[in-house]
């Protein structure tokens, strides 16, 4: 399979300004949610436009606090604790329903040199309790290069994943299961490890790749992992990105934008992951909840849409319409980066620093938090959680449990040397929309429901993975037709054996492991 590098999530509004510079090998994609390669070049300290130097003896919290925790400064970078009661995670906390005895297996790439003492430093400003985190690199370690800036970048989003899953729910252990690079190869490696070796119940993903840029194979070996994934009744999220319905085409040497149209992003499109999308979240002084829209300005907007990959599973239908095709995301949570969350990195060796950061990337590692939560609430592994979400929807406790968003659209603004064009998104409506799925979490009712009812899961059936699809043209430029495969049909159990039997992990002497 050619080697291809899977893309990070945006971390913050700065970041979203940061073209990854630099050739890349013709079967290699820059940055997810970047502006397209050689088109603007920005001095890396950009980065850290609305960073706060963090000085150790101003903490625990409460004293020396940046200014975005405040409600009514822009950029707005909120506290665990203003999180937890707008989504109203506080009340479960307060019911000792912290997370104990569950995993949130968390999968990043290359490493974050510094992600114990910043989470140790993050812990400390917010009054945290400390937590079992333990990395694993199935693959081994590229040595941290700060020279280099796909190295930065996936150290900051390891902070982000990290810290946040933590904030949610802070009995949980933390597994970090750390993919070499960002290529292909290494991704599917450090997923297999997670699930072979059932790390955890839940699982996050804070990166994606737009269908079209990705081989079927690689999606077909990825699919078979989240069928034994749910087999195991593991939670896996990911990341639904952060360009709306943009889905670029890349090509050249150096690589540069060649066409763009519309799609969706891989893994959050494949049906048995929970993609999640993003809003901007609007908090009271205290911290309570006024509202939220769909994130959409300068700095992003969250993916969505229809795959062109895969088919509309069942728990889908009656949401989509007349579309036949699997629909993202499934749920959403705060995303805008002015309206982000509070993150330390000590990116600059010697320099921890506060940071607003934002993305989609920010709501996965919390909504497998929330799941780890809800595990430890029922007692069982609530597994594959997409057929009760929908079952949810579709009833009389929807609006108890999610936060309905019903304003804005996931419009994106691609902007770069050559040209400025929006790309129309789709407006957030009653109930489901592909903006931001069901909503946000009203998570202690949300939480109630899953734990105390029988949703029946999602019936073993054969599930059309693969299929041809010319992809459709925007303004004047066209996406090529995807590499025509055969229909390939995979039945659940089946697959399951399958793949147990014929992929074996590799002896645990070539694993490492950081207690």
């Amino acid at each position: 399979m050619g080697r291809m590098r899977l893309l990070l999530v945006s971390l913050m509004c700065v970041l979203l300004l940061l073209a990854y510079a630099g050739s890349l090998p013709a079967t290699q994609i820059a940055w997810a949610d970047m502006p397209p390669v050689g088109t603007q070049q920005f001095d890396v300290e950009q980065q850290f436009t609305h960073a706060i130097p963090m000085d150790e003896e101003a903490v625990p919290f409460g004293e020396g606090l940046p200014p975005c925790l405040s409600s009514q400064v822009q950029p707005r970078c909120y506290s665990p604790q203003q999180i937890r009661r707008a989504y109203q995670i506080e009340p479960l906390l307060n019911r000792g329903i912290s997370g104990q005895g569950q995993t949130i297996v968390i999968i990043d790439f290359f490493q974050s040199p510094t992600v114990r003492e910043d989470l140790r430093l993050f812990d400390q400003l917010f009054g945290l309790p400390e937590p079992s985190l333990t990395i694993y690199t199935p693959s081994g370690t590229v040595p941290f290069d700060s020279n280099d800036r796909a190295q930065r970048l996936a150290a900051i989003e390891t902070n982000l994943d990290v810290q946040w899953a933590h904030a949610i729910a802070p009995g949980a252990a933390i597994a970090l299961v750390l993919s070499r690079t960002e290529e292909s190869d290494d991704v599917y490696a450090a997923t297999k490890f997670a699930i072979e070796q059932h790390l955890g119940t839940v699982i996050s993903q804070s990166f994606g790749i737009s269908e079209a840029e990705l081989p079927a194979d690689f999606m077909q070996k990825e699919h078979a992992l989240f069928v034994e994934a749910r087999a195991q009744g593991i939670s896996v999220f990911a990341s639904s990105g952060d360009r709306g319905t943009l889905a670029p085409i890349y090509g050249g040497m150096p690589r540069r934008l060649q066409s763009f149209g519309t799609g969706v992003d891989f893994p959050a499109s494949d049906p048995l992951v929970t993609g999640v999308g993003g809003t901007s979240l609007f908090l009271g002084p205290d911290g309570s909840y006024e509202g939220e829209t769909v994130w959409s300005n300068l700095q992003g907007a969250p993916g969505g849409g229809f795959s062109r990959i895969f088919s509309r599973p069942a728990y889908q239908e009656g949401f989509v319409g007349t579309n036949t095709m699997r629909s993202v995301p499934d749920v959403a949570y705060v995303a805008d980066p002015t309206t982000g969350v509070a993150v330390v990195t000590t990116i600059v060796p010697g320099h921890p620093m506060i940071i607003p950061l934002g993305g989609t990337s920010a709501g996965s590692p919390q909504w497998a938090a929330i799941a780890a939560l809800g595990n430890q609430l029922a007692g069982r592994p609530l597994g594959f959680l997409n057929p009760s979400f929908y079952q949810i929807g579709r009833g009389p406790l929807y609006k108890e449990t999610f936060h309905d968003i019903t304003s804005g659209s996931n419009a994106y603004t691609l902007k770069t040397l050559q040209l400025s064009y929006t790309l129309p998104g789709y407006e957030a409506a009653p109930g489901w929309d592909p903006a931001t799925g069901l909503g946000t979490p009203i998570a202690t009712p949300l939480l109630l429901a899953l734990a105390s009812r029988h949703y029946p899961r999602h019936p073993a059936r054969r599930m059309p993975l693969i299929t041809a699809h010319k992809i459709g043209s925007i303004g004047c430029s066209r996406f090529p037709k995807l590499h025509r495969v055969k229909k390939q049909t995979i039945h659940h159990h089946h697959q399951s054996r399958w793949w147990l039997h014929n992929h074996k992990l590799q002896p645990k002497k070539h694993l490492s492991r950081t207690p």
